[in-house]
């Protein structure tokens, strides 16, 4: 599976929310909010693989990497869908972002 897929949901969401927020300057603060919420989860996920990286070793961290990536697909998924049918989506893609940055924190090496 594709790396590209999580970012690649994380811009469709982008253009639903565009497409269904009225005013665009709570878009605008939408985005730039989960932009910064990304960094900080990236931030913290890079950490935390690090640790775990000495603790754990390389061979059983790409186990747990796995299983973390498994989570972050469906858990993107889910907001994805979450974000078509829901009326107020602004929560939504703030954590579609989160969770980008938690994705992009576990390529740690």
């Amino acid at each position: 599976m594709s790396k590209s897929k999580v970012f690649f949901l994380l811009l469709i969401s982008v253009i639903i929310y565009y497409c269904k927020e009225v005013n665009k300057k709570i878009f605008l603060e939408n985005v730039i909010f989960g932009i910064i919420l990304a960094f900080l989860s990236f931030s913290v996920f890079l950490i935390f693989f690090k640790v775990l990286l000495k603790i754990l070793g390389y061979k059983k961290l790409e186990k747990v990497r796995k299983i973390v990536y498994s989570f972050i697909l469906i858990i993107a998924f889910t907001l994805e869908i979450g974000i078509i049918l829901s009326k107020k989506p602004a929560d939504l893609i703030i954590n579609q972002f989160m969770i980008v940055g938690v994705f992009a924190g576990r390529f740690v090496k």
